[in-house]
């Protein structure tokens, strides 16, 4: 059977410039190039984006407030809105496969699959682990997920181990191939700031370390600064966005990349533009940092602040190590992690539904 149609079903924002809205846009951007057409239902939050062969369908937004990341009354009510709403679609056309991103959104599919008795494969697009965030109660539900899944699409290695002999690594990549540099911009933040300067980028949750790192930050090191969304006033920290510049004028003005994540299995995303950009990382030494290798591309270190700073240190007093580990992650990123392997993956994965059913 050629998969053509696909009916994909991603429950939160999008677009929007964190992970998962992007991983969804990378991977409609490659099935859009190799003439597949998708019908996406999403919440109603997020920028729309047009393409040929692409629909978008919304529910009505119910809420004022912005849906938080993580488990809200928000997110209850409009999953079993996009539940409706791909029951709904599923009566209407006949899609080959359905594309679930995260645990809601393969169990939406799963649900309305077998609602409607319908013989159709499953893609769970796993971009997390949510047993490792949320508790082992989510453990009986990722099992029904995988079990009722035909292929797991994941964005780790390290979660090919729960999943049943499906699973198919497939990474995340950048949203854009390259980045825009204002190199006056560039010049204007490390001279209005002061130098070394120490660059994170991400969302703020507890589990990413930067919060903790913040609080007990020693300004000896260099200047903390970070490009995030979150509304909140920092300790130490230089919110870079709230001063108007751009995130690749601040990572290129950065001297140190750093990723303090203290715990989890699935790689972030910032890793790619990290390890694409030539800047020497800085990043704790746990299963979500796995494709970084220490003292080849990066620096690894424990999971706590004074470690992390013992790391930074080391190598802003080592030109040497900088460039060592800065030219070995680009060079990982560009024959490992690049477009090509990106789109290359994504198809086979397809592929494999396509000769399986």
């Amino acid at each position: 059977m050629e998969v053509r149609r696909i009916l994909m079903v991603a429950p939160f924002p999008f677009c929007a410039n964190r992970g998962s809205p992007i991983n969804v846009l990378n991977k409609i951007k490659i099935l859009l190039k190799n003439d597949y057409y998708i019908d996406l239902i999403c919440y109603p939050e997020g920028e729309n984006i047009e393409r040929k062969h692409l629909n978008i369908y919304r529910p009505k937004r119910l809420f004022w407030s912005k849906t938080p990341i993580g488990i809200s009354k928000n997110k209850i009510f409009y999953n079993c809105l996009l539940l409706l709403k791909a029951i709904k679609l599923l009566k209407k056309h006949n899609y080959d496969v359905i594309h679930g991103h995260e645990i809601d959104g393969v169990v939406i599919s799963i649900i309305a699959k077998k609602f409607l008795k319908k013989d159709i494969p499953i893609i769970y697009d796993m971009h997390s682990l949510p047993i490792e965030r949320v508790g082992k109660i989510f453990n009986l539900i990722q099992h029904f997920a995988i079990k009722n899944s035909n292929l797991i699409m994941g964005i780790s290695p390290n979660f090919g181990k729960y999943c049943l002999g499906k699973f198919s690594f497939v990474f995340d990549v950048p949203i854009k191939e390259k980045e825009n540099i204002n190199e006056e911009k560039v010049v204007e933040i490390r001279e209005k700031f002061g130098t070394p300067i120490v660059f994170y980028m991400g969302t703020i949750e507890s589990y990413q370390g930067f919060i903790q790192l913040d609080k007990v930050w020693d300004h000896s090191v260099g200047k903390l600064m970070c490009y995030t969304n979150a509304d909140i006033e920092f300790e130490n920290a230089i919110n870079i966005k709230k001063e108007g510049y751009s995130l690749s004028d601040a990572m290129v003005a950065s001297d140190v990349l750093i990723s303090p994540r203290q715990y989890g299995s699935n790689i972030p995303l910032k890793i790619y533009p990290y390890m694409r950009s030539g800047k020497p990382i800085v990043a704790t030494d746990i299963p979500a940092h796995s494709i970084l290798t220490d003292n080849v591309n990066c620096v690894k270190t424990k999971p706590d602040p004074l470690s992390i700073m013992d790391g930074i240190k080391g190598v802003l007093e080592s030109e040497q190590l900088k460039r060592k580990i800065g030219d070995g992650a680009k060079k990982t990123y560009e024959q490992m992690y690049n477009m090509r392997e990106y789109e290359r993956r994504v198809i086979d994965a397809y592929k494999q539904i396509e000769a399986s059913s």
